[in-house]
């Protein structure tokens, strides 16, 4: 299985240009082990990583009962129970990140500085709680143990900051079409 999403990272008060675009991709080899179980395994490229580079992906997954699943694997380690028919708590580790375009350009030591990359690798908890047929509810929280921002100019790192690890809390409504 392949796909490739491109998005663009701009705040369009000016011109769209090459550099604001942005692409995701992966190939991913699934073999089915049996009807609760199977492993992947590919690669991926993303910018949404906070690395622009290709990484590895493998996976393994089981659903054990009715209630249990898992998803054991590299970028995302997951763990989760069927409260009920509508609720599932459980627990994950995951590495996200993205690349911005800054709207003004910025000076550091006249050295420019025209993007930047986050990087953040956590754990923590999670609800997901399906509310009315096509909408969700999802509630995360946890610590993050690496938060880094590089300030570029296009590619070249100008500037980095490691902030502290910290806790964190998102919280999300999703509508499934």
């Amino acid at each position: 299985m392949g796909m490739v999403s491109p998005k663009i990272s701009s705040n369009l008060t000016s011109s769209v240009q090459w550099k604001d675009v942005r692409l995701m991709g992966m190939l991913i080899f699934i073999k089915k082990v049996n009807p609760n179980m199977n492993l992947q395994i590919g690669a991926m490229y993303s910018e949404t990583t906070g690395i622009p580079a290709p990484l590895p992906m493998f996976s393994f997954m089981w659903k054990y009962k009715e209630k249990w699943s898992f998803n054991l694997g590299f970028p995302r380690f997951q763990i989760k129970y069927k409260v009920g028919k509508n609720t599932e708590i459980g627990t994950n580790l995951t590495m996200v990140g993205d690349n911005y375009t800054l709207s003004k350009t910025l000076y550091n030591e006249e050295k420019k500085m025209d993007n930047v990359r986050i990087m953040n690798m956590g754990g923590g908890l999670q609800l997901n709680q399906k509310l009315y047929k096509m909408i969700n509810l999802k509630l995360s929280s946890g610590f993050t143990f690496n938060r880094r921002f590089d300030f570029l100019d296009d590619k070249d790192r100008i500037m980095k900051f490691d902030l502290d690890n910290d806790w964190f809390m998102k919280l999300g409504v999703s509508i499934g079409l």
